[in-house]
């Protein structure tokens, strides 16, 4: 019955166009993004020689990283303040740099390529470990070193030491690859939350639609085992959606980062210097890819009871619209605390919206649809005294929603109704 179901879901038009409709998105956005970048990234690619070969003059020069990074700041400044003064006094004819600017933008270029090499490892990051610590602190009640401060305090000074042991590469490429992959495709994965969500409601209410109930819901067994070969038909077409994209994932990091750095720690970015996961750039994108498998499970996993309850296409669709709009809305409202102004009493305002977020992080599997926020800092929820990983309470909220619901589902799934019955009787 499962191999059944699975041809006879690949081949309805529903599924057709929801996977054209995918696939043309998702290329979309890997094309567009990688071609209107291309010319920034080409023109790291020629720079990285020049700054590996500026860093190992300069490293030649200091006794130890502290000093290096004193020189590149002293060169940079220099070359700005020169910079300045040439523009100063005009540029050339038509407009252009004159030779002298040229050079000297090109310097200026360079070294500031070389601190942002190393910028992180001996000035900004212990700033970030700092704040870290600071939190730590203000999430006692009373501010002692209650257990809670001294895991947090230990994990901070652990990330700090590792921070500094990183080698000295170009992270350029890979900021650009991360503004990609967490701005640009956030909107995709709402977008394929939504067509799992369509794609279920036709598929768990085909026989009610279709008026075929009388022919497979003769026995409770029967009704049993069809549920379970849609279940299993929809969780198998996730599970290669999913890989499927996580493959793409990786050769447009490879094709961006290159084989190097894909395999360097995240924290080599600034906005992952304060966490504490062992991830690699390789390693970020299959975690990201497992949790939001996760994600599609639940999804299929709700549109199955709702759909066993409702037991109409459109209105198990509805439904469903509904709470994943509701979800995302107050997602979205949430993390919207930014753009709030700190005059007088929005700043309430700011703190409650900010509040919600970290709460809506923890206890929504919606939040899913970013997982790289969990990892981009110490996330940690204080639970009873315990410090105890954001992302772990998040994976188990959806791993136990999603076991009701399918018990849910085959509760109800297995009862015939009314109407079914009737006609079953007739037949």
């Amino acid at each position: 019955m499962l191999r059944q179901e699975l041809k006879r879901i690949l081949q309805s038009r529903v599924f057709i166009i929801l996977a054209a409709l995918t696939a043309i998105y998702f290329a979309y956005l890997t094309a567009s993004y990688f071609f209107s970048n291309k010319q920034t990234i080409t023109q790291y690619q020629k720079d990285a020689e020049v700054t590996n070969a500026f860093l190992s003059e300069v490293s030649d020069q200091s006794a130890d990283g502290a000093n290096l990074y004193n020189t590149l700041k002293e060169m940079y400044l220099e070359a700005e303040n020169e910079l300045g003064r040439l523009s100063a006094q005009g540029t050339g004819e038509g407009g252009q740099m004159s030779d002298e600017m040229q050079a000297e933008y090109d310097r200026w270029r360079i070294a500031m390529h070389a601190l942002d090499c190393v910028g992180y490892q001996f000035d900004e990051y212990p700033s970030f470990a700092e704040k870290t610590i600071k939190k730590a602190y203000l999430l006692s009640n009373d501010g002692s070193q209650d257990e809670y401060t001294i895991r947090l305090n230990k994990k901070a000074v652990e990330e700090y030491n590792v921070a500094r042991s990183f080698s000295l590469i170009d992270t350029k490429p890979a900021g650009i690859w991360h503004e990609m992959y967490s701005a640009r495709y956030r909107y995709f994965y709402i977008f394929l939350v939504f067509v799992f969500v369509i794609l279920s409601a036709d598929i768990f209410c085909y026989e009610h639609t279709h008026r075929l109930c009388g022919m497979v819901f003769t026995s409770k067994n029967g009704r049993k085992c069809l549920l379970f070969a849609k279940l299993c038909s929809l969780w198998l077409i996730a599970v290669v959606t999913i890989v499927v994209i996580t493959i793409a994932d990786i050769s447009v990091c490879l094709s961006i980062v290159g084989r190097e750095l894909i395999f360097e720690p995240v924290q080599v970015l600034p906005i992952f210097r304060r966490s504490t996961a062992d991830l690699s750039f390789l390693t970020l994108i299959i975690y990201s890819g497992v949790i939001r498998l996760l994600l599609l499970l639940l999804v299929i996993c709700l549109v199955a009871a709702i759909s066993t309850v409702s037991r109409n296409a459109l209105v198990s669709l509805s439904i469903n619209a509904v709470l994943m709009f509701t979800a995302f809305a107050l997602y979205s409202y949430s993390i919207g605390y930014e753009k709030i102004n700190s005059i007088s009493g929005d700043i309430v305002l700011y703190e409650k919206r900010f509040e919600l977020y970290e709460k809506l992080r923890g206890f929504l599997p919606v939040c899913f649809v970013n997982p790289i926020s969990y990892v981009e800092k110490f996330d940690y929820m204080n639970i009873c005294g315990y410090p105890i990983s954001r992302l772990a309470v998040c994976i188990t909220v959806t791993i136990l929603i999603s076991a009701v619901l399918v018990l849910t589902a085959f509760s109800r799934f297995g009862k015939a109704s009314k109407a079914i019955r009737l006609k079953i009787k007739k037949g």
